[in-house]
Protein backbone atom coordinates (compact mmCIF):
# COMPACT_ATOMS: atom_id res chain seq x y z
CA UNK A 1 0.00 0.00 0.00
CA UNK A 2 2.52 2.38 -0.96
CA UNK A 3 3.62 4.96 -3.62
CA UNK A 4 6.77 3.33 -5.74
CA UNK A 5 9.43 6.51 -7.71
CA UNK A 6 11.33 5.43 -10.49
CA UNK A 7 13.37 8.06 -10.44
CA UNK A 8 15.23 9.63 -13.45
CA UNK A 9 17.66 12.24 -14.23
CA UNK A 10 18.32 14.42 -11.47
CA UNK A 11 17.40 17.39 -9.04
CA UNK A 12 15.26 19.36 -11.30
CA UNK A 13 13.36 15.67 -12.60
CA UNK A 14 13.38 14.23 -9.27
CA UNK A 15 10.95 17.10 -8.02
CA UNK A 16 8.57 16.71 -10.42
CA UNK A 17 8.35 13.04 -9.85
CA UNK A 18 8.41 13.32 -6.11
CA UNK A 19 6.23 16.52 -6.55
CA UNK A 20 3.64 14.23 -7.76
CA UNK A 21 4.07 11.36 -5.68
CA UNK A 22 3.19 13.88 -2.44
CA UNK A 23 0.24 15.23 -4.99
CA UNK A 24 -1.04 11.91 -4.85
CA UNK A 25 -0.43 10.70 -1.26
CA UNK A 26 -1.98 13.75 -0.43
CA UNK A 27 -5.70 12.65 -2.07
CA UNK A 28 -5.66 9.42 -1.67
CA UNK A 29 -4.07 8.77 1.83
CA UNK A 30 -2.03 6.16 0.07
CA UNK A 31 1.93 6.07 1.94
CA UNK A 32 4.88 7.37 0.42
CA UNK A 33 8.21 6.80 1.87
CA UNK A 34 10.79 9.51 2.34
CA UNK A 35 13.15 10.89 -0.48
CA UNK A 36 16.15 9.07 -0.41
CA UNK A 37 18.52 10.71 -3.35
CA UNK A 38 20.53 13.82 -3.40
CA UNK A 39 20.01 17.15 -1.73
CA UNK A 40 17.81 15.34 0.92
CA UNK A 41 17.88 18.72 2.88
CA UNK A 42 15.32 20.09 0.48
CA UNK A 43 12.53 17.49 0.65
CA UNK A 44 12.73 17.65 4.48
CA UNK A 45 9.51 19.60 4.94
CA UNK A 46 7.87 16.69 3.03
CA UNK A 47 5.76 14.29 4.71
CA UNK A 48 8.20 11.46 5.54
CA UNK A 49 5.53 9.37 5.36
CA UNK A 50 1.74 9.91 5.04
CA UNK A 51 -0.42 7.75 7.51
CA UNK A 52 -2.77 5.24 5.38
CA UNK A 53 -6.41 7.24 5.98
CA UNK A 54 -8.32 5.84 3.56
CA UNK A 55 -10.90 2.80 3.59
CA UNK A 56 -9.68 -0.05 1.63
CA UNK A 57 -12.71 -1.63 -0.27
CA UNK A 58 -11.95 -5.42 -1.41
CA UNK A 59 -14.82 -5.35 -3.59
CA UNK A 60 -12.15 -5.78 -6.31
CA UNK A 61 -8.23 -5.28 -5.87
CA UNK A 62 -5.73 -3.70 -8.02
CA UNK A 63 -2.65 -4.88 -7.26
CA UNK A 64 -0.50 -2.36 -9.26
CA UNK A 65 -1.05 1.06 -10.90
CA UNK A 66 1.70 2.25 -13.38
CA UNK A 67 1.81 5.67 -14.57
CA UNK A 68 4.12 6.89 -17.35
CA UNK A 69 3.40 10.46 -17.85
CA UNK A 70 -0.38 11.25 -18.62
CA UNK A 71 -2.96 10.81 -16.64
CA UNK A 72 -6.39 11.44 -14.92
CA UNK A 73 -6.18 12.31 -10.74
CA UNK A 74 -9.94 12.06 -10.15
CA UNK A 75 -9.68 8.24 -11.70
CA UNK A 76 -6.97 7.59 -9.60
CA UNK A 77 -8.49 9.01 -6.35
CA UNK A 78 -11.60 7.32 -7.60
CA UNK A 79 -10.29 3.65 -7.77
CA UNK A 80 -7.54 4.27 -4.53
CA UNK A 81 -9.37 2.23 -2.05
CA UNK A 82 -8.54 -0.69 -4.43
CA UNK A 83 -4.91 0.34 -5.02
CA UNK A 84 -2.12 -1.87 -3.17
CA UNK A 85 0.89 0.46 -4.93
CA UNK A 86 1.16 3.45 -7.64
CA UNK A 87 4.55 2.91 -9.59
CA UNK A 88 5.44 6.42 -11.13
CA UNK A 89 7.73 5.97 -13.99
CA UNK A 90 7.98 9.03 -16.04
CA UNK A 91 9.03 12.68 -15.84
CA UNK A 92 5.52 14.64 -15.50
CA UNK A 93 6.65 17.74 -16.52
CA UNK A 94 3.51 19.18 -16.99
CA UNK A 95 2.66 22.71 -15.16
CA UNK A 96 -1.57 21.94 -14.73
CA UNK A 97 -0.37 18.96 -12.57
CA UNK A 98 1.25 21.35 -9.66
CA UNK A 99 -1.08 24.90 -10.17
CA UNK A 100 -3.21 23.72 -7.42
CA UNK A 101 -0.57 22.60 -5.32
CA UNK A 102 1.96 25.37 -5.42
CA UNK A 103 2.21 26.92 -2.06
CA UNK A 104 1.72 23.45 -0.26
CA UNK A 105 4.64 22.52 -2.27
CA UNK A 106 6.45 25.68 -1.51
CA UNK A 107 6.25 24.32 2.22
CA UNK A 108 7.40 20.63 1.28
CA UNK A 109 10.55 21.72 -0.70
CA UNK A 110 12.62 23.45 1.62
CA UNK A 111 14.52 26.18 0.56
CA UNK A 112 16.54 27.83 3.14
CA UNK A 113 17.14 31.65 3.08
CA UNK A 114 20.31 32.96 2.24
CA UNK A 115 21.31 36.89 3.36
CA UNK A 116 22.54 37.70 0.27
CA UNK A 117 19.97 40.09 -1.73
CA UNK A 118 20.01 41.51 -4.95
CA UNK A 119 19.05 45.12 -5.93
CA UNK A 120 15.19 44.91 -7.43
CA UNK A 121 16.37 45.84 -10.83
CA UNK A 122 18.60 43.37 -11.16
CA UNK A 123 18.46 40.52 -13.44
CA UNK A 124 19.30 36.79 -13.47
CA UNK A 125 20.49 34.57 -16.24
CA UNK A 126 20.00 30.94 -15.51
CA UNK A 127 22.20 28.95 -17.96
CA UNK A 128 21.89 25.29 -19.03
CA UNK A 129 24.70 24.18 -22.06
CA UNK A 130 26.52 21.26 -21.95
CA UNK A 131 24.18 18.58 -21.42
CA UNK A 132 21.80 20.19 -23.64
CA UNK A 133 23.88 18.99 -26.83
CA UNK A 134 22.55 15.61 -27.61
CA UNK A 135 19.23 16.81 -27.38
CA UNK A 136 19.71 19.94 -29.71
CA UNK A 137 17.82 22.27 -26.91
CA UNK A 138 21.00 24.78 -26.22
CA UNK A 139 19.58 28.38 -26.33
CA UNK A 140 21.21 30.63 -28.99
CA UNK A 141 22.80 33.85 -27.60
CA UNK A 142 19.95 35.87 -29.77
CA UNK A 143 17.38 34.77 -26.57
CA UNK A 144 20.14 36.42 -23.78
CA UNK A 145 19.96 39.64 -26.29
CA UNK A 146 16.26 39.77 -26.70
CA UNK A 147 15.87 39.98 -22.82
CA UNK A 148 18.75 42.94 -22.52
CA UNK A 149 16.61 44.49 -25.54
CA UNK A 150 13.44 44.50 -23.60
CA UNK A 151 14.44 44.84 -19.93
CA UNK A 152 15.64 47.93 -17.76
CA UNK A 153 17.46 45.84 -15.87
CA UNK A 154 20.57 47.17 -13.47
CA UNK A 155 23.17 44.97 -13.05
CA UNK A 156 23.27 41.20 -15.18
CA UNK A 157 24.09 37.88 -13.10
CA UNK A 158 24.96 34.68 -14.46
CA UNK A 159 24.05 31.45 -12.53
CA UNK A 160 24.52 27.78 -13.42
CA UNK A 161 27.12 24.84 -13.11
CA UNK A 162 30.67 26.17 -13.95
CA UNK A 163 30.54 23.87 -16.87
CA UNK A 164 27.92 25.79 -18.53
CA UNK A 165 29.46 29.24 -17.93
CA UNK A 166 32.54 28.34 -20.44
CA UNK A 167 34.82 30.97 -22.21
CA UNK A 168 31.61 31.50 -24.85
CA UNK A 169 28.89 32.38 -22.42
CA UNK A 170 31.49 34.72 -20.33
CA UNK A 171 33.10 36.49 -23.48
CA UNK A 172 29.48 37.18 -24.61
CA UNK A 173 28.02 38.67 -21.52
CA UNK A 174 31.35 40.37 -20.32
CA UNK A 175 30.24 43.55 -22.31
CA UNK A 176 27.50 43.54 -19.93
CA UNK A 177 29.81 43.13 -17.24
CA UNK A 178 27.61 40.11 -15.26
CA UNK A 179 28.61 38.39 -12.66
CA UNK A 180 28.98 34.64 -11.64
CA UNK A 181 27.04 33.48 -8.75
CA UNK A 182 25.26 30.26 -7.20
CA UNK A 183 28.36 28.30 -8.86
CA UNK A 184 29.07 26.40 -5.73
CA UNK A 185 26.19 23.91 -5.78
CA UNK A 186 22.75 23.11 -6.49
CA UNK A 187 21.53 24.38 -3.52
CA UNK A 188 23.15 27.91 -3.60
CA UNK A 189 21.69 27.89 -6.74
CA UNK A 190 17.99 27.86 -6.15
CA UNK A 191 18.84 29.97 -3.39
CA UNK A 192 20.30 32.66 -4.90
CA UNK A 193 17.75 32.32 -7.93
CA UNK A 194 14.79 32.86 -5.69
CA UNK A 195 16.02 36.04 -4.32
CA UNK A 196 15.65 38.19 -8.00
CA UNK A 197 12.63 39.44 -8.57
CA UNK A 198 13.83 39.32 -12.50
CA UNK A 199 14.99 36.04 -13.58
CA UNK A 200 15.52 34.77 -17.08
CA UNK A 201 14.97 30.66 -17.18
CA UNK A 202 16.60 28.57 -19.27
CA UNK A 203 14.90 25.64 -20.75
CA UNK A 204 16.07 23.73 -17.32
CA UNK A 205 13.58 21.79 -15.25
CA UNK A 206 15.93 22.44 -12.24
CA UNK A 207 15.59 26.32 -12.91
CA UNK A 208 11.62 25.80 -13.61
CA UNK A 209 11.71 24.47 -10.04
CA UNK A 210 14.08 27.70 -9.09
CA UNK A 211 11.32 30.24 -10.09
CA UNK A 212 8.13 28.01 -9.70
CA UNK A 213 9.06 28.53 -5.51
CA UNK A 214 10.18 31.45 -5.24
CA UNK A 215 7.94 34.28 -3.81
CA UNK A 216 10.19 37.43 -5.03
CA UNK A 217 10.03 37.25 -9.03
CA UNK A 218 7.67 39.25 -10.97
CA UNK A 219 9.27 39.36 -14.24
CA UNK A 220 9.93 36.01 -15.41
CA UNK A 221 11.31 35.61 -18.71
CA UNK A 222 10.42 32.06 -20.34
CA UNK A 223 11.56 30.66 -23.91
CA UNK A 224 9.27 28.51 -26.64
CA UNK A 225 12.19 27.97 -28.92
CA UNK A 226 11.56 26.47 -32.24
CA UNK A 227 13.56 23.41 -30.85
CA UNK A 228 14.58 20.93 -28.67
CA UNK A 229 13.20 21.23 -24.83
CA UNK A 230 10.22 23.26 -24.16
CA UNK A 231 9.12 23.73 -27.89
CA UNK A 232 5.98 22.98 -29.20
CA UNK A 233 7.10 19.83 -30.53
CA UNK A 234 8.03 18.03 -26.96
CA UNK A 235 4.77 17.47 -26.19
CA UNK A 236 5.48 15.61 -23.10
CA UNK A 237 6.92 19.14 -21.79
CA UNK A 238 3.85 21.71 -20.93
CA UNK A 239 5.78 23.76 -18.49
CA UNK A 240 4.99 27.43 -20.03
CA UNK A 241 2.95 28.93 -17.80
CA UNK A 242 0.32 32.15 -18.47
CA UNK A 243 0.70 34.42 -14.91
CA UNK A 244 1.16 37.54 -15.26
CA UNK A 245 4.83 37.50 -13.61
CA UNK A 246 5.42 35.20 -16.42
CA UNK A 247 6.67 36.86 -20.07
CA UNK A 248 6.72 34.24 -22.33
CA UNK A 249 8.33 34.65 -25.65
CA UNK A 250 8.08 31.99 -28.44
CA UNK A 251 10.94 31.80 -31.53
CA UNK A 252 9.48 32.23 -34.91
CA UNK A 253 11.97 32.10 -37.73
CA UNK A 254 14.81 32.61 -35.36
CA UNK A 255 13.13 35.60 -34.07
CA UNK A 256 11.94 35.95 -30.26
CA UNK A 257 8.27 37.27 -30.25
CA UNK A 258 5.96 37.97 -27.28
CA UNK A 259 3.40 36.03 -26.55
CA UNK A 260 0.04 37.27 -25.65
CA UNK A 261 -1.12 37.11 -21.97
CA UNK A 262 -3.84 34.90 -20.72
CA UNK A 263 -5.57 35.32 -18.18
CA UNK A 264 -5.21 32.46 -15.42
CA UNK A 265 -6.45 32.32 -11.82
CA UNK A 266 -3.95 32.88 -9.25
CA UNK A 267 -2.41 30.24 -6.66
Amino acid sequence: MSIDIHYKGRLGNNLFQYGIALIIAEETGIGLAPYQGRNRDLFKNCMSHIPENRVRDMSYFIPVVNIRQDFDFNEIVSISSHIDKIHLDGFFQVADYYECYRNRLKHWYHIPETDWTPDEEDIVFHIRRSDFAPNDSILPFSWYEKVLEVDNYKKVYLCGHPVDLDDEVRGFFKKYNAECIGTENELSAIQKIKRFTKVVQSTSSFCWWAVYLSDKAIKIYTPIPSKGFWSPSRTEQRLIINRPEYINFKQEEGKWQLQSKVATPGV
